[in-house]
């Protein structure tokens, strides 16, 4: 949620600026202030209130409590503390040592990257579960094939929409088990479906959120790999997954961090191209039932022509 909220900085993929005029804490003071902010941030105390609820919305509000905690240390107590300080990431934003301070400074890697709707696909390299190494298109490729000998995938109604021609929904970063299972039970043989497992956000030793995740960030590519399998069995996740490499190429060429949906079709030369990049239209995030309607809507046109 934080990547794309004015708490850490940012609306969407934008840094985050409202004008003060007349109003603006000392750079010292600044540095002073968020470096407690990043040491709240990390307390048991503060941890412990992030673990208690799931919710966006708490987790927003207790970001906001040690934000204006942290501000009142330093005696700024009204409205504009907390917009100078939201502020502040964009403002110290070439200072080396001012946008090092706080860990949505140094870990924030969330950025619109460079797919837009009609754009070709790069064709990565990832690993299946059991760590075998395969090229993206070959894998969409048998995704394909594969249903088209099945007839239609599980939930669908049989062979009136070919594989050849279902969009793809390719998902990272933050799953939604729930949606992507009512998705596949209500449009199955009509589109496909496919998971990226990539670095964890909120890594318990780098950003964590109290319990929410409780694994440190991958070293090895058979660390992320037992975790991805982890997920998989414990959530019994019935959409197929792959894996990014170590090196995250794919969340490199995706811009996939923290959580990214790519609406694909193919093209008549083969290529991969994206009908539909998805951007983040909340303070949470993005908005689920406004990409499943442009993914039914895509559907429905794929049906008439």
């Amino acid at each position: 949620m934080g990547m794309y909220h004015s708490t850490s900085g940012k609306v969407g993929y934008q840094y985050h600026h409202q004008p003060l005029p007349g109003y603006h804490i000392p750079r010292y003071l600044m540095k002073k202030i968020l470096i407690h902010e990043d040491k709240l941030r990390a307390s048991p105390e503060v941890q412990a209130l992030y673990s208690q609820s799931d919710d966006l919305a708490w987790i927003r509000d207790v970001t906001l409590q040690v934000q204006n905690r942290a501000l009142a240390e330093y005696g700024f107590t009204d409205a504009r503390g907390l917009i100078a300080l939201n502020n502040a990431r964009l403002e110290y934003i070439d200072d080396p040592e001012m946008n090092q301070l706080t860990v949505y400074q140094r870990l924030d890697n969330s950025r619109q990257g460079k797919l837009f709707d009609g754009v070709v696909l790069p064709n990565v390299r990832l690993a299946t579960l059991d760590g075998s190494n395969v090229m993206l298109y070959d894998y969409l490729d048998a995704l394909r094939e594969k249903q088209n000998h099945l007839g239609s995938a599980p939930g669908g109604s049989g062979n009136d929409f070919p594989p050849a021609k279902r969009p793809i929904l390719v998902t990272a970063g933050t799953v939604h088990v729930d949606f992507m299972h009512r998705l596949q039970r209500e449009l199955g043989g009509k589109v496909e479906l496919l998971s990226v497992y990539i670095r964890e956000a909120h890594a318990q030793d780098e950003w964590p959120l109290g319990q929410r995740v409780c694994v440190n960030q991958h070293k090895t590519m058979e660390e992320r790999l037992a975790i991805a399998n982890e997920f998989v069995e414990k959530h019994e996740y019935k959409i197929p997954t792959l894996v990014d490499t170590i090196s995250n190429q794919f969340d490199q060429e995706f811009a996939a961090w923290p959580e990214r949906y790519f609406i694909i079709e193919q093209d008549a030369e083969g290529a991969y191209r994206c009908s539909h990049v998805g951007m983040p239209t909340t303070e949470f995030g993005y908005d689920r039932d406004q990409l499943e309607s442009r993914l039914r809507s895509r559907v429905d046109e794929l049906v008439r022509a």
